[in-house]
């Protein structure tokens, strides 16, 4: 089975094809429980209780990334922490860069993981600014 390490890097190659195709965003969904929380930069608590409102989410940060001129997702640093055998926090420093290289946006992501008989999922997703 797939390590929470591994998820992570499938989940980065996801958003990175998805980015650079500007298309495929339901794809995204599948890396999230449903439902799944996400805590925003201002403590904002947000539920997205239907894979629909996950892809809407998604599709939203991805406009945002487009408008900023984001042409791929790059993992600066990645620190997986296992919580017993069903569960992982993964601490993701995510940088943004336009196509001629310079940096669109930094943050940095924590995901609560738990792993489900069909693989790991993202159960909380918190967002800090800055990475």
């Amino acid at each position: 089975m797939e390590t929470p390490q591994e998820f992570i890097e499938r989940y980065r190659n996801s958003r990175e094809q998805v980015m650079s195709e500007r298309s495929g965003i339901a794809s995204m969904t599948t890396f999230f429980n449903v439902p799944c929380l996400m805590i925003g930069a201002e403590g904002a608590i947000s539920e997205y209780p239907t894979p629909e409102s996950i892809q809407s989410f998604n599709q939203s940060r991805l406009d945002a990334f487009n408008a900023g001129g984001a042409t791929n997702a790059r993992v600066r640093g990645c620190d997986v922490t296992t919580l017993g055998r069903h569960c992982a926090l993964a601490v993701v420093n995510w940088e943004l860069c336009r196509g001629d290289g310079t940096l669109e946006r930094a943050w940095r992501h924590y995901y609560n993981l738990l792993r489900k008989p069909d693989g790991w999922r993202i159960v909380l997703s918190a967002f800090q600014v800055g990475s």
